[in-house]
């Protein structure tokens, strides 16, 4: 990696070893020296110095033997304090490790507190319960560095303390108990609580206790119920909130199984923090929230401060977090309350150039780690490195200096960086997609004045005119790029989508000023649309099919706001609403993959089966790890959502021209074998019970253009679902799987389908068993007894892939295709067969065709797979070669190079076969039959000269 520091030449990397550490390095600390000295004797009696949970049950309870337990929990804290002192500055501990210690000291200290105020509030109240009699319970949630395990060695703690009901306490024991509210009961318990905690005594205090991130701040109760919660994110809570409500985790003991509370809390904070889309539309509010850090970094000049100033520790956390704030909705996998995950996951999503990452990484680090030698000092909670030279000198030693004027240098070299990264994170894109900076107090997009809705009368007048205007139309080059009736169309669609808009004012949920801002979004998208129009970059019928996809989408403010801030994004949507019907048509059904078109470069990468395994195993783990169970609707969205992306990044590949007709079909394929690899997965995990098997002894093999790898958009998927006899007592887990598996893949959600399946070609078709034993299809396909395959069912064996299962049954049923495909036939007969087959296909489709259709007209597609599966079925027994799922293309110029067809007509008709898939790939884009035209004629009479080299004319 590159070094982020510029001018001295230090390495970063290399801060913590260059120069050896010495163990009188810990003696600089004040608050070390204080300690040793007050708790020489405690120190003395501990057989356990290490840190981490199990070493603090092992200390509090041996402090427990002579201390109450305010006292215990205090002196817990100044001795793991002092131990990871040593740990850190003379052992260089990692400082992701010495965040966690921290963290989990709190976590540890909450715990034992709650319990003994619990117990000491139970012995005069009795325990809280609902309506019900059922015990009620309190959550501890922990917020901001400590709710993300990242806290500093000498921080506070956020904390929200939220209960599940209201109710009143009660006792089962026969002694009478004062009985109060739940509400009464947890006041007093969150006072026991900053008892134990907070208060200062003479053994100093084991956490400050901030609860001012609670729903109304310091004005309300210390301690809320889950539905004032709720209610809160509804219809108060503010924009940065969701910022702090990001780190939000329940305090347990590990291991605790997650209780009702806490999946209501995490359900209800999910909600709130992340939106199901790509949110563009809090951009705004992050534009404000910017100006505010930058303006009170700026107070902060006087001193180097870690956190607050100019490219300090809190630039950093707020870059992270608007990523996953905005992004975290649609991407699950961003859900992390950990900085450093974060920034691993945003590169590795694309989110962050992979130097960029590193950088981030390191400088975050690295301020930290300064952060935390500033504080081991006196154990005060400040951010600023202090001024006087002998603590700079001891702060610099401790990183590895020698001297401390590089110390310092590198540290402005780091703030200068990312003080640099942070300005750049609210650029606002240009119409030409180029990013422009614009000084924070200009960027709003919207000024609210009251000449606001005058304004934007004359502005949508002005628009209106110009659209009329043929001349003010022509592109830049004097051409018209539109004719009268288009811009009568533009001129007609834009005055309904006004309305629609004036229309929502009348609404509850719209706001005079939002009504006015969606205006505002409308003028500068149309405007967009017109600076592109005169470029001559866009058609006006393309501006038209795009404002009816506006129609559907105009209530989704986001989808308005994403245009906005991306105009790039606006313009290559109207451009794909010329691409294709099938395109426009995707898009009106799945707005949401737009959100692809904000990264491009992604879409210039080929579909990966193992990202796409690893994004939707990862927003799995993130879905259930606060909930404790899997929410099976949750997961059908996921699925599709992520499906429908992929299949949407493939789809501008191929209209951009980037994958050849082969390529595009092989990642369709590759993205059915993927969705169909981790719907198993996931329902194997749900159902399989005792079963020992991590892996279902299920194998899927894909028929047809699946099996051939020339799945088109919106194909079917032709499927075989075979299972291992020998791996099961009994079949009843195995069909169940089946149906679920098919069940999760053709089922219409609000989020569209994935596929529709077709398992007509099992074995016995229709009337067959929805899974057959392997040995069963082994047998029906080698025709060993009366129940036997036919020869079409031989034909489409040819094409049949092995998709989804294990190594050993993959092998298996290998060895079954080229069992069957080898055996010699009678070759006569085998071509009566086939050419009855052909007729009978021609027959029942020549009724429907007009015009020539090049794929089941003579000489059309169909023609060179007949006679490619003939020569399998006719010939493999001579040349194995022949059955390898090659595809038809490579298969015919392997039969001539083993001269079963005559030299060079294998190549013309790989040729003819190549571009009648390509004219059938356009017209599937454009959803209409492939009718060839008179520059195709030549194709077909090489494919009819390929079929009469085996077989008679059936036209």
């Amino acid at each position: 990696m590159n070094s982020i520091i510029t001018g001295n030449g230090n390495k970063l990397e290399a801060y913590s070893n260059s120069i050896e550490k010495m163990p009188d390095l810990a003696q600089g600390s004040r608050f070390s020296s204080r300690i040793e000295r007050r708790y020489s004797e405690e120190i003395k009696s501990l057989t356990v110095l290490g840190i981490d949970p199990f070493d603090f049950e092992e200390v509090f309870s041996h402090l427990m033997q002579n201390h109450p337990i305010d006292v215990s929990l205090r002196v817990l804290r100044q001795l793991s304090l002092h131990q990871l002192l040593i740990e850190d500055c003379v052992g260089s501990k990692p400082v992701e490790e010495v965040m966690q210690v921290i963290s989990d000291l709190a976590d540890f200290t909450l715990l034992k507190a709650s319990e003994h105020v619990n117990k000491e509030l139970e012995k005069v109240y009795g325990r809280p319960c609902n309506a019900a009699h059922e015990h009620s319970d309190i959550a501890i949630i922990a917020m901001g560095k400590l709710g993300a395990k990242e806290l500093n060695v000498s921080s506070d703690v956020d904390l929200v303390y939220v209960y599940d009901e209201d109710g009143n306490t009660r006792s089962d024991s026969p002694e009478g108990k004062q009985v109060i509210s739940n509400q009464e009961y947890y006041l007093k318990w969150a006072k026991g609580m900053q008892k134990q905690i907070g208060e200062v005594t003479e053994h100093g205090f084991v956490f400050r206790i901030d609860l001012a991130l609670r729903p109304f701040g310091n004005s309300s109760a210390s301690a809320i119920s889950i539905g004032s919660l709720e209610d809160y994110f509804q219809k108060t809570a503010r924009a940065w909130e969701r910022f702090a409500w990001l780190k939000a985790r329940i305090i347990t003991y590990p291991n605790q199984p997650v209780k009702a509370l806490n999946r209501k809390i995490y359900t209800a904070v999910e909600a709130y923090v992340f939106r199901p889309y790509v949110d563009y539309q809090l951009l705004e509010s992050l534009r404000e929230i910017h100006q505010k850090i930058q303006i009170q970094s700026e107070k902060n000049k006087e001193a180097h401060d870690l956190k607050l100033g100019r490219g300090g520790i809190r630039e950093i956390e707020f870059g992270v977090q608007l990523f996953q704030v905005v992004q975290g909705g649609a991407r699950a996998e961003l859900r992390t309350r950990s900085t450093f995950k974060a920034i691993q996951y945003l590169q590795k999503y694309k989110l962050l150039s992979f130097e960029q990452a590193k950088n981030w990484e390191v400088a975050y680090r690295y301020l930290r780690t300064v952060e935390h030698r500033v504080q081991y000092l006196d154990d005060q909670q400040t951010h600023k490195l202090p001024q006087v030279i002998e603590d700079q000198i001891w702060i610099a030693r401790t990183m590895g200096y020698a001297q401390v004027e590089h110390f310092i240098d590198d540290l402005d070299a780091i703030c200068s960086f990312v003080q640099r990264e942070f300005d750049q994170l609210l650029f606002k894109q240009g119409s030409s997609g180029d990013e422009k900076l614009a000084p924070v107090g200009e960027i709003s997009m919207v000024t609210r004045s009251e000449e606001g809705i005058d304004e934007f009368m004359v502005t949508s007048r002005e628009l209106m005119e110009s659209m009329n205007d043929p001349v003010s139309l022509r592109n830049e080059r004097g051409e018209a790029n539109h004719d009268s009736h288009q811009v009568k169309l533009i001129t007609s669609k834009w005055a309904k989508a006004l309305g629609m808009v004036n229309q929502e004012v009348l609404t509850s949920s719209t706001t005079s000023n939002q009504l006015e801002q969606k205006r505002k979004w409308l003028i500068q998208l149309m405007n967009n649309c017109l600076v592109e129009l005169k470029k001559g970059e866009i058609k006006a019928q393309d501006v038209t099919y795009w404002f009816e996809w506006m129609d559907t989408v105009l209530k989704r403010d986001n989808y308005l706001t994403l245009q906005v801030e991306h105009p790039v994004v606006q313009k290559s949507i109207i451009q794909l609403m010329s691409a294709s019907s099938w395109c426009r048509r995707y898009l009106k059904y799945y707005p949401s993959v737009i959100e692809q078109l904000v990264n491009i470069k992604v879409s210039e990468e080929r579909f990966n089966a193992e990202d796409f395994h690893d994004v939707l195993n990862q927003r799995q783990k993130t879905h259930s790890r606060n909930l404790g169970e899997e929410d099976e609707e949750l997961v059908l969205k996921m699925l599709r959502r992520e499906h429908h992306a992929r299949l949407f990044k493939i789809l501008i590949a191929d209209l951009n021209e980037q994958l050849s007709i082969e390529e595009v079909s092989d990642d369709l394929s590759a993205l059915a074998d993927a969705v169909l690899s981790v719907c198993i997965e996931w329902i194997w995990k749900k159902i399989k019970g005792d079963q020992p098997l991590e892996k279902p002894p299920l194998a899927i093999i894909g028929y047809g253009k699946l099996g051939s790898k020339e799945l088109g958009y919106g194909s079917d998927l032709d499927l075989v679902l075979l299972y291992d006899e020998e791996a099961l007592e009994s079949t009843e887990k195995i069909t169940l799987l089946a149906r679920k598996l098919i069940s999760w893949v053709t089922i219409k959600t609000s989020d569209g389908d994935l596929y529709e399946i077709d398992n007509a070609l099992r074995p016995n078709g229709s009337s067959g068993l929805l899974v057959s034993s392997f040995a069963a299809y082994e047998k029906y396909q080698k025709q060993l007894d009366l129940n036997s395959a036919w020869t079409w069912e031989h034909q489409a064996l040819t094409r049949a892939r092995f998709c989804f299962g294990s190594e050993a049954l993959r092998k298996r049923f290998e060895q079954v295709r080229k069992d069957v495909l080898s055996v010699k036939r009678e070759e006569e007969e085998l071509k009566e067969d086939v050419f009855e087959m052909r007729s009978k296909l021609w027959a029942s489709q020549k009724s429907k065709m007009g015009l020539l259709n090049g794929k089941f007209s003579p000489g059309g597609m169909v023609d060179v797979e007949f006679v490619v599966q003939y020569l399998i079925l006719s010939k493999s027994n001579m040349y194995l070669e022949l059955t390898e799922n090659i595809g038809n293309i490579a298969l015919l110029k392997l039969a001539e190079d083993r001269g079963l067809i005559p030299s060079g007509l294998g190549d013309e008709s790989a040729n003819a076969y190549r571009h009648l898939r390509k004219k059938q790939h356009l017209a599937s884009l454009e959803e209409t039959n492939l009718i060839l035209q008179d520059g195709d004629l030549a194709h077909t009479e090489v494919v009819k000269k390929l079929w009469l080299q085996f077989f008679k004319p059936y036209w």
